[in-house]
């Protein structure tokens, strides 16, 4: 069925990255008759970078769009999904490789063989871009011989049908990723929606994915500031969560306070992380609060049969 499957990709002066990952999904993707691949350019703002990303239409068979403006990543997320034709879409960060061919095999496998599965995602192996190698010398041992039950999957990779993420409604009224959340916790909210509406969430056991160590925010400092909106609560109502996190360098404190009350200006991470726990009830646990997530929602006694494909493609069923 053509366009069976759509990936979608934002990016942020990513060339580079997008070029690998693109030249990796044709190689290990036999798929390509059922694929639709897309990216969007969320607001790249030097014109030659801009230039060569949208060149990689002509290079690549895929979809090119742009946002004059950075949105972040939920809106950017949104926005390939609405305009995809695929009946199962995968999400892709511009920093991850395809390393196996049957990484989508797996995927789409999983979702089609289980009932109320709401999204699944791959497991990673952290690389060093620098010299091109894992960042730990023991880097793969696998996840064992099965899928496991998550409060999420990575947000680097993961999948989803289209009609499910239409039914997440978020406090703001928006639909899908939650656009206020622009750095951290997008996909977490987006799943617990899911599970809300009834669907679980997992994490395949293989194949993996190469992760080149979060390049996407790393290279891109410019991206770390952020107005402050009053809509999700004041800014001392935020300011007095701050304070008493045990993560943030006092340092960085500091630096937030002044650019917060002198200038309107929140650091991303730290302003998604206030959101999400907000709108997840579980500000006691603003430092871990994937802890608070996975109490909740991933049970030991919430059994669920699965099937899915282990590496020799061969087809388990077990109760997990």
């Amino acid at each position: 069925m053509k366009n069976l499957i759509s990936i979608g990709i934002p990016t942020y002066n990513g060339y580079e990255r997008l070029k690998e990952l693109l030249t990796s999904i044709y190689i290990f993707t036999p798929e390509t008759d059922s694929l639709e691949v897309s990216i969007i350019d969320d607001g790249t703002p030097y014109p030659e970078e801009v230039k060569k990303i949208a060149s990689l239409q002509h290079d690549f068979p895929i979809k090119y769009s742009r946002n004059v403006e950075n949105k972040g990543i939920p809106s950017a997320w949104n926005s390939l999904v609405r305009d995809s034709s695929g009946e199962f879409v995968v999400l892709l960060n511009d920093d991850v490789k395809i390393i196996n061919s049957n990484w989508l095999k797996a995927g789409l496998y999983f979702l089609q063989n289980n009932h109320k599965i709401g999204s699944v995602g791959w497991p990673l192996i952290q690389m060093n871009p620098e010299t091109g190698l894992p960042l730990e010398e023991e880097y793969w041992k696998g996840w064992g011989n099965k899928p496991g039950r998550v409060g999420s999957p990575v947000g680097t990779c993961f999948m989803f049908r289209k009609a499910v993420w239409s039914q997440v409604k978020n406090p703001d009224g928006s639909i899908g990723f939650c656009p206020g959340l622009k750095t951290f916790h997008e996909e977490i909210l987006f799943n617990l929606k899911l599970w809300e509406l009834g669907y679980s969430c997992w994490m395949l056991h293989w194949p993996p994915l190469e992760h080149w160590s979060s390049r996407t925010f790393s290279l891109n400092s410019e991206l770390t500031w952020v107005e402050f909106d009053d809509w999700y609560g004041g800014k001392e109502e935020f300011w007095s969560v701050i304070e008493k996190s045990k993560i943030i360098p006092e340092d960085w404190k500091e630096e937030l306070r002044v650019k917060l009350f002198s200038h309107n200006l929140v650091d991303r991470m730290s302003y998604s992380r206030w959101i999400f726990a907000k709108m997840w009830n579980v500000l006691d646990s603003y430092d871990d609060p994937c802890k608070a997530v996975d109490e909740k929602i991933v049970r030991r006694d919430s059994l669920q049969e699965i099937k899915w494909l282990d590496s020799e493609l061969e087809i388990r069923k077990a109760k997990l």
